[in-house]
């Protein structure tokens, strides 16, 4: 039986069905398709091969994403800031330490009150520590 859908529309559908949260409606009306279409018939073209084959296609380029680990983007991070102090940079600095503590999870808001000890206890420095590590092991994607 033939397909009477063209690639080039299969590949719109896709393309906006993965881009959009995968949100089907949302995703034929970008690619051209009425509202009242997109709602009812227009949702059995998800059924479609060659749209299927097309939401593979991306899903799968999606999935090749490069992965850094926290360290290695703790490094890069570290690299600016040697070098924004080597040119006497201290926005440079500001920046690149603010993107250490980020990747760390240390970016909140701390509110100093007089009841906060000085010391951790041992289950405060053991938890800590756990988080510690699992951020350590935590990976962090971009896009290609």
């Amino acid at each position: 039986m033939s397909n009477r859908l063209s690639q080039e529309k299969a590949n719109a559908i896709a393309a906006a069905y993965c881009t959009n949260h995968h949100k089907k409606v949302k995703a034929l009306i970008t690619a051209g398709y009425s509202e009242p279409y997109a709602k009812t018939t227009g949702l059995k073209l998800y059924d479609n091969a060659r749209v299927k084959e097309a939401i593979v296609k991306i899903e799968a380029k999606a999935v090749t994403v490069t992965v850094y680990t926290v360290i290695e983007l703790a490094k890069m991070y570290q690299k600016g800031y040697d070098v924004a102090e080597k040119q006497g940079n201290p926005t440079g600095m500001a920046t690149n330490a603010t993107g250490i503590a980020n990747v760390f999870g240390m970016l909140k808001t701390i509110h100093v009150t007089e009841d906060i000890p000085e010391e951790l206890t041992q289950s405060e420095m053991e938890q800590a520590q756990a988080e510690a590590q699992a951020a350590i092991r935590l990976k962090i994607s971009r896009p290609a």
